[in-house]
């Protein structure tokens, strides 16, 4: 957006209004217009390319993964630098990698943790707005009212039909003879589901009591979704406490056997599934290790190749082309080409300051 706007302004069009406005009163419709005909007809080319070469794309998807994966984490981590240019934001992704992976594990929705994260700045930039222009009173306007409406209804209806599929099933089962069943006894459930609710409700309580000495401005957006985001952690907490989390027993016995089992991998062995979790935690870690040891145009390909060969036993020729490849496209197209600046490794740090002592 920053180089279109540029190129606008270097060719003396302001972007703003004015690019609506026909040519006969001065304005750049027409220009305007030809960027929508070019995305039509670019998607209108695109669909028609995959036609004609889908038998082939489609042989994509019989490559191996163990051939993918390790050209994958190359990209991951390429692109997680490239973005900013800041190293820390590698190790920003690897947090939110780890907790969207705990996450799918203990069945917690990601897309709306996804949506908060993206509509974030644009929610609190509207609800400033909102309150500036009609103080309290936008919270009765129609439009919001049912906004809200629909939200909770959102919410709460996945609660309800449960109680409803609850129900039904209970009315359908026939009753146990009287006598050769006891009521069962309450017991707290401590497992990782319990964990994670308990480590919300300690994550949202220590950030609104930092905010405690916020101005009004400041702490007005982290406490209108704090105190609620709270509360629902707290009621989270205890529903899977007392083991109402909204989780089925299977699952449930397997995260109290290993933590994080999902329904698939229960038929697995669990030192087999074990294996397997640690083996890519190990080698997404090792890649940060590598990267940072040697820096990113020694290091990824160095991780690429070790990953290939010692990871996936790959043979000695296809190891070494990918392994090529990958440095190829680091140095050519990102260190030659796009000029990213890679920080050197820690390990060439160091060699400099022996030197110099």
């Amino acid at each position: 957006m920053a180089i279109l706007i540029g190129a606008f302004l270097i060719q003396g069009m302001v972007p703003g209004p004015d690019m609506l406005i026909p040519e006969a009163r001065g304005g750049h419709l027409a220009l305007t217009f030809s960027f929508v005909w070019i995305i039509v007809i670019s998607n209108i080319i695109t669909v028609g390319i995959c036609l004609l070469f889908l038998n082939q794309l489609v042989k994509i998807t019989y490559v191996r993964g163990s051939v993918i994966i390790p050209l994958i984490l190359l990209l991951i981590y390429l692109g997680t630098f490239a973005e900013k240019n800041a190293f820390p934001d590698i190790l920003l992704m690897l947090f939110f990698g780890v907790l969207g992976w705990i996450m799918q594990r203990l069945d917690w929705p990601r897309p709306p943790f996804i949506l908060g994260l993206v509509l974030g700045n644009l929610a609190e930039s509207r609800l400033f707005l909102s309150v500036a222009s009609y103080g309290a009173a936008w919270l009765l306007r129609p439009a919001v009212l049912v906004i809200m409406a629909l939200t909770l209804a959102g919410a709460f209806y996945p609660f309800l039909r449960a109680k409803w599929e609850k129900k039904k099933k209970g009315g359908e089962a026939s009753p146990a003879p009287h006598g050769v069943s006891s009521p069962k006894r309450a017991r707290l459930n401590l497992n990782w589901a319990t964990t994670f609710s308990l480590a919300l409700v300690i994550i949202f309580a220590c950030a609104l009591w930092q905010s405690r000495k916020f101005s009004f401005t400041a702490g007005f957006f982290p406490w209108v979704l704090g105190f609620p985001v709270l509360v629902l952690a707290i009621v989270q907490f205890i529903l899977d406490l007392m083991g109402h989390g909204g989780k089925s027993d299977d699952k449930d016995r397997a995260g109290a056997e290993m933590g994080l089992l999902t329904e698939a991998e229960i038929k697995l062995p669990k030192d087999v599934v074990n294996r397997r979790t640690t083996g890519v935690f190990g080698w997404t870690f090792g890649w940060l290790a590598g990267i940072w040891f040697f820096g990113f145009t020694i290091g990824a390909p160095l991780c690429t190749f070790l990953q290939l060969k010692v990871g996936e036993r790959e043979k000695w020729l296809l190891a070494l082309i990918l392994t090529a490849t990958a440095w190829a496209f680091i140095y050519g197209v990102f260190d030659r080409f796009l000029h990213v600046p890679f920080p050197k490794g820690q390990l060439f740090l160091w060699l400099k300051q022996l030197s110099s002592v």
